[in-house]
């Protein structure tokens, strides 16, 4: 199944992203090696980031939540996920 995570960013989340910006990197790679992380990324306006899991348990995006350092850290201040039902498209796995 595929959920739609999005966080809300902090108001300088361009600056407070850096100093932990390599930790949330190789903390996302351990959910990309088991193929629960299909994409993610910040929407310009730089308020908002939205990434794509594929789990059949949500408890696992609940894990990568509260353990992501950009949670830990303050750059994200809130979040919500639900399913998402994609309807057309290919999803490519690197």
């Amino acid at each position: 199944m595929y959920y739609a995570l999005t966080y809300h960013l902090c108001e300088n989340y361009i600056e407070k992203r850096t100093a932990h910006r390599s930790d949330h990197f190789n903390y996302i790679q351990n959910y990309k090696s088991k193929g629960y992380f299909l994409m993610g990324g910040a929407f310009d306006h730089q308020k908002s980031a939205l990434i794509i899991f594929t789990v059949d348990d949500e408890k696992i995006i609940e894990n990568f939540i509260k353990d992501d350092p950009y949670v830990i850290n303050g750059v994200v201040t809130s979040w919500h996920f639900e399913k998402w039902n994609m309807a057309t498209g290919d999803v490519v796995l690197a």
